[in-house]
C-alpha cells in the first residue's frame, strides 16, 4: 500500500506541470463489462474511481481502481469478486470548441487485480489495461464515455489444484467527475 501511495504522489507532482487548463481530475464511473470468455456470466459493475491528470497538453495519467462483483466464467464453479487497479498512460490532447472541451484519449498501463472466490481469498494478479474514449469538460464538470479492454488472467490454488481462470474483458460505460 505504501508503494501505491508514493507512485500516486508521484504522478500528481506531475500534474503541476502541465499547461494544460484543466489539470487534475476525480471521477466516477460505472460500465457494462464483457467477459471475454464465450459462455461467461457478465458480472455486475464494474464501478470505477480514477483520479488523473494532463501532464502536458497532449499527454496524461489515469490511476483507476475499480471493483466487479460475480464474474462466473464458463468453467468456474464459483463466483469471482476482482478489484482491478489500473495505471494509464494517456495520449489525450484537449480541444476547444467554444462551448466547452473535448478530450479524446487513447491510452495503455499495467494492471494488478486483488481478486477473491468463494474458497479463496487475496488472490493477485496482474495484466494490462487499454483505453479509449472521450471526455467533456465545462466549468469544472468532466463527463465522458468510453471503452477499456482488461487482461487479468487468474490461477486459483485450492486444496493442492491449481484452477486457471480468464477474467479478463471489454467494459463500456461513462464516468462523471470534477476538474481542478
Amino acid at each position: 500500500m505504501k508503494k501505491m501511495i508514493i507512485v500516486l504522489i508521484f504522478i500528481l507532482s506531475f500534474a503541476g506541470y502541465s499547461k494544460a487548463d484543466d489539470n487534475f481530475w476525480i471521477n466516477l464511473g460505472y460500465s457494462y463489462y464483457l467477459p471475454e470468455e464465450s459462455g461467461a456470466k457478465a458480472p455486475t459493475g464494474p464501478a470505477n474511481l480514477t483520479i488523473g491528470g494532463q501532464v502536458t497538453d497532449w499527454v496524461a495519467i489515469d490511476f483507476s481502481i475499480g471493483y466487479l462483483w460475480d464474474l462466473k466464467t464458463k468453467n468456474a464453479d464459483t463466483d469471482i469478486n476482482t478489484m482491478p487497479i489500473r495505471l494509464d498512460f494517456l495520449i489525450q490532447p484537449s480541444f476547444d470548441t467554444g462551448m466547452f472541451d473535448v478530450l479524446p484519449y487513447i491510452g495503455i498501463g499495467p494492471q494488478i487485480s486483488a481478486n477473491n472466490t468463494n474458497y479463496a481469498n487475496n488472490i493477485f494478479s496482474y495484466g494490462f489495461s487499454a483505453k479509449a474514449g472521450v471526455r467533456f469538460i465545462e466549468n469544472g464538470v468532466l463527463f465522458g464515455i468510453g471503452a477499456e479492454y482488461l487482461y487479468n488472467p487468474l490461477e486459483v490454488n485450492y486444496n493442492g489444484v491449481k484452477n486457471k481462470y480468464n477474467a479478463s474483458g471489454i467494459l463500456f460505460g461513462g464516468e462523471v467527475g470534477i476538474v481542478f
